[in-house]
């Protein structure tokens, strides 16, 4: 049974942030987004105390995209030891914002030594650089926040001495990130899922297979023996393929036509056209042999009537 809910969700918690709102009484809405975090930082000490045996031996990743990624940035994950094998932080910024009512608050408050991966698109509506609300809220006399938001948590990890960090900003990308970069962000969660601890060799890990490094480029990075932890920061290109097409096609098709986008479409709707005529193929061959065993039953039946 589906049951379908036509008002819109209320509550002390539930708000949807407004710039003019934010900027009206911005101490209310400092103490709502602390209200906010501390709810939900709960909810992940709950979960984590709560994990069944084989999780607990293999260990976890914590991931949170915009309100859920504010809290995983800040949780205090360093009772949890090895349990953590890496923390992941999607469409939230990692600053002093409008989100995080102190500049404290604005900074990781878990272990340094957990891998750290952030995905973050340029044009965020929420927390990017091109006027989103934290930006227009930082701006104003009555607002707060730092005044130069970069958009993105490199300076952030940098400046708390993080170990292991990688910092991914999608060109074009909007606080839903799937919708312009699903299949970069499929190709890197696998990396770090599997090799948490290299994340901040990304560039290296892709670098002899051009239908995943000719999407990148290296802004920034942090490495060596003088620096205090090992960090990355990558500009990750657009793709002018459908985000529909599963990963492992665009990979096979960037293999074969790099990063040619009008030879990728040309590509791309050959393979459109051979799907739908195979997809044709496969339903007209069903229909036939449908309207064949429907006319073999109607045979029969007036056979059988004959006898009777």
């Amino acid at each position: 049974m589906t049951i379908w809910c036509t008002r819109p969700a209320s509550g002390e918690y539930a708000y949807n942030t407004q710039v003019e709102t934010v900027l009206e009484d911005p101490q209310k809405y400092k103490a709502l987004y602390e209200k906010v975090y501390r709810m939900r930082a709960g909810e992940l000490h709950y979960v984590l105390h709560h994990l069944p045996t084989f999780a607990n031996n293999t260990g976890v990743f914590i991931m949170g995209t915009s309100e859920g990624a504010m809290t995983v940035a800040r949780f205090d994950d360093q009772r949890y030891g090895p349990l953590i094998n890496g923390r992941i932080i999607s469409a939230f910024s990692a600053e002093y914002c409008y989100f995080t009512p102190t500049a404290e608050a604005g900074e990781f408050g878990g272990s340094l030594l957990v891998p750290t991966l952030q995905l973050i698109g340029s044009h965020d509506e929420y927390f990017g650089t091109r006027d989103s609300i934290a930006q227009l809220i930082a701006a104003d006399a009555q607002g707060y926040g730092s005044k130069n938001l970069l958009g993105h948590g490199f300076q952030t990890m940098k400046r708390q001495d993080m170990k292991m960090g990688c910092v991914c900003v999608f060109d074009e990308g909007r606080h839903d990130l799937t919708i312009t970069a699903d299949n970069a962000i499929r190709s890197i969660l696998m990396v770090f899922l599997r090799r948490p601890s290299k994340i901040h060799e990304l560039d290296k890990i892709w670098v002899n297979d051009p239908s995943l490094w000719q999407q990148i480029e290296v802004l920034d990075k942090q490495r060596g023996e003088e620096a205090t932890g090992d960090l990355l920061l990558l500009r990750v290109r657009k793709s002018a393929l459908p985000q529909t097409i599963e990963c492992h096609r665009e990979k096979r098709l960037r293999r074969v036509h790099g990063w040619d986008h009008a030879t990728l479409m040309e590509a791309h709707c050959r393979l459109q056209e051979s799907m739908e005529s195979d997809s044709k193929r496969r339903a007209s061959t069903q229909l036939e042999r449908m309207s064949s065993f429907l006319q073999l039953q109607k045979t029969k039946t007036m056979s059988r009537n004959c006898l009777d």
